[in-house]
């Protein structure tokens, strides 16, 4: 009898290699494989302290500016074309802010995962935190989230 695709008990099933891991294949975080082809592009370092200076002294404008700076450094680097941060501030405008607080402090950190993986890091999600954080005092999450791209982008200069 031949081997079949999908048979528990051919070379390269589940039963066979209790990793799951087939030769050849990216090395695995928790489930999630490692993307070979890493980062598309590298962002800005910025110093986290800072960020929250800039952020008093210009009243929050620095705060819009970096959101959506952030935003385009993380769809630049995973190559996300359905990221539109730009939009996702305008739309929490409308919103009061609340669609911002969900974009910026949840959804952009979540991604923050993939770009671990791809830049050769363990998976490390921080976007509930974030999220919890910025309801209560948004500077703490912005140093999280930058000091977390600063590391991305470290371990992404030390693969290429």
């Amino acid at each position: 009898m031949s081997q079949q695709w999908g048979d528990p008990n051919s070379p390269g099933s589940q039963a066979s290699n209790p990793g799951g891991q087939q030769f050849g294949s990216p090395p695995m975080y928790g489930g999630m494989q490692q993307n070979p082809m890493g980062l598309l592009a590298i962002g800005e370092k910025r110093d986290p302290i800072m960020a929250i200076v800039w952020l008093f002294l210009t009243c929050g404008i620095y705060g819009i500016y970096w959101m959506i700076t952030y935003g385009n450094e993380v769809k630049n680097a995973l190559g996300r074309h359905d990221l539109n941060p730009v939009m996702d501030w305008v739309i929490g405008l409308f919103t009061f802010g609340i669609y911002s607080i969900y974009c910026f402090g949840y959804k952009y950190p979540k991604l923050l995962v993939d770009m671990q993986i791809r830049a050769g890091l363990p998976p490390n999600d921080i976007s509930t935190t974030t999220l919890i954080v910025w309801l209560f005092f948004a500077p703490v999450s912005v140093y999280l989230i930058q000091a977390e791209l600063n590391r991305i982008w470290d371990a992404a200069l030390q693969r290429r």
